[in-house]
């Protein structure tokens, strides 16, 4: 079943929600759906005046993408987020991605032309345990200043790619400090 704006409000503690789409409303946060537990994907584009998140318990199965969320600062609210695709482009305040360094694996991770964001540190531990993402594109956010801590991940993706060519080279580019993933490699400890 996929929601939309107009009917969750009557279904927030429905089970078996595959996609909560909310896009193009002003809505300031989403407290109306704390009490949603798990869904399979949650898509977020273009809420202009969204700020804050409001999760306490969402586990997501599939995956999460916030587009376009200009007022946005931070994703706390998604620490318990572990699986599925990550995709956050374009959130011009978004300053704080902590909430995410528990992600563990998925077929995509995007972080792209977020131009408030200055550190990735919080993801250092990304890659503790072997996981990779096929298609892994840290780009185009202008301020960010350093992508050391994405080493153990970027190297999980580079051995994957010895053995699987269906997984993708990791982009890092056009970021506040840009660099090869073998140069992060060589560079960073």
């Amino acid at each position: 079943e996929n929601l939309a704006l107009e009917t969750i409000e009557g279904q927030l503690e429905g089970e078996g929600i595959h996609t909560i789409h909310i896009g193009d409303t002003r809505v300031t946060n989403l407290s109306f759906l704390s009490n949603i537990i798990s869904v399979s994907n949650l898509v977020l584009n273009g809420n202009g005046h969204l700020k804050q998140l409001n999760f306490d318990n969402l586990q997501l199965a599939g995956g999460i993408s916030i587009l376009n969320c200009e007022s946005l600062k931070t994703l706390n609210g998604l620490e318990k987020c572990k699986k599925g695709g990550i995709s956050i482009v374009d959130n011009d305040l978004l300053e704080n991605i902590d909430a995410i360094s528990n992600a563990t694996a998925g077929h995509s991770f995007i972080i792209s032309k977020n131009p408030n964001l200055r550190s990735i540190e919080s993801l250092a531990n990304m890659g503790n345990n072997g996981e990779f993402y096929f298609n892994f594109t840290v780009t185009k956010n202008k301020n960010l200043s350093a992508l050391c801590p994405l080493l153990k991940v970027v190297k999980n993706i580079m051995k994957a790619r010895e053995t699987n060519k269906s997984v993708s080279m990791p982009s890092l580019i056009d970021n506040g400090v840009s660099m090869s993933p073998e140069d992060l490699i060589l560079n960073c400890k």
